[in-house]
């Protein structure tokens, strides 16, 4: 008798201690799975208040609330390195996921290069369509996953625009000379020297001191990435151009892929998906406090007129004709992305 009520009292123990959970029994895979624990290490060079880490808090919300089995830890900000040392992590199978900008994956990828053309997109509700379509997500997505790396998602959006330390810039006459730090991808590089400016490519984590340094005047981020970084204590001039709409993907190493189970697998995709409908929906908002945060401490704010901005697409426009020629799977998808927006 005494053995049986321990019995009962413990099985009340377990039972009250399992109602306070948030998550309905029913959306938990693991009991079915069988899986065993698993610790997924997700890395991105974004801030911890960035919409990209946002998205990543909810991919791993998504996720551990529907598998107790599956752990994810996030590293912003450079913590595992910069975005090349982590795509090489990745690569090699000693980083599980990782949050990555299409221009840091065109290095290995030149199809993604078509995700960053200047000007070609004009808003991101244009962008967001081109980005969902399956033909291209496919197209993409198989040029990713040729390489060893797994997209699970579209990731965090911003207008790439321009910040500098010297002056209110409303035409290309007023970038001659500046040394604009820009992202590692080719197209960044050909695109500013078009301008006429003097393209630096600079780590992300290494910008703020080039900027202290003196030996840049200034980079092409987004207004929101400006002041989440800081770059507003030395930046006083910013220009809002929104002439790429910069993305990227949340993948997972290849290895750590294959160890998923099919169910677990699909978790993941399905997450992914939610949390571009996530990060898209958050962007307005972001951005406008961030715009009052930089005009408040002091950051003159230019918005070009159309004629202005004309001025600079009409410069870039042999960038975008020579990009096209160079490589044939850059070719295809940019005549999907043609096609979709019936350009």
């Amino acid at each position: 008798l005494a053995l049986l009520l321990a019995l009962v009292m413990a099985l009340g123990m377990l039972t009250a201690c399992g109602s306070t959970t948030t998550t309905p029994a029913a959306n938990n895979t693991d009991a079915a799975s069988g899986s065993n624990p698993i610790t997924i290490k997700l890395g991105h060079a974004q801030t911890t208040d960035s919409i990209w880490q946002q998205q990543c808090e909810f991919i791993k919300e998504y996720v551990e609330s529907r598998d107790s089995s599956i752990t994810i830890d996030i590293y912003p900000d450079c913590q595992l390195g910069s975005e090349s040392t982590m795509m090489q992590a990745a690569l090699a199978g000693t980083l599980d996921m990782v949050g990555l900008t299409y221009s840091e994956l065109s290095n290995m990828v030149p199809a993604c290069q078509v995700c960053e053309l200047p000007f070609f997109y004009g808003t991101i509700d244009n962008y967001v369509s081109v980005q969902k379509d399956e033909t291209f997500r496919n197209t993409l997505w198989g040029y990713i996953e040729e390489k060893g790396l797994v997209p699970i998602g579209m990731s965090d959006l911003a207008g790439r625009s321009l910040g500098n330390t010297k002056r209110d810039v409303h035409t290309p006459d007023d970038v001659a000379g500046l040394k604009i730090r820009v992202m590692t991808s080719p197209i960044y590089t050909e695109i500013w020297s078009a301008l006429g400016a003097n393209p630096v490519s600079l780590a992300f984590n290494e910008v703020y001191t080039g900027l202290q340094q003196g030996l840049i005047d200034g980079e092409e981020t987004g207004l929101e990435t400006m002041v989440n970084m800081g770059f507003t204590e030395i930046e006083k001039h910013h220009t809002e151009l929104f002439y790429v709409i910069c993305g990227g993907a949340n993948l997972f190493s290849a290895a750590t892929w294959a160890k998923l189970t099919p169910e677990q697998q699909a978790l993941f995709k399905e997450a992914g998906t939610a949390a571009e409908d996530y990060a898209v929906g958050l962007f307005d908002d972001y951005y406008n406090e961030r715009k009052e945060t930089a005009i408040a401490s002091g950051v003159s704010v230019v918005t070009p007129t159309e004629d202005e901005l004309a001025a600079f697409e009409e410069k870039v426009q042999p960038v975008i004709t020579s990009l096209v020629e160079k490589d044939s799977t850059i070719s295809d998808l940019y005549t999907i992305a043609c096609n979709i927006l019936g350009k």
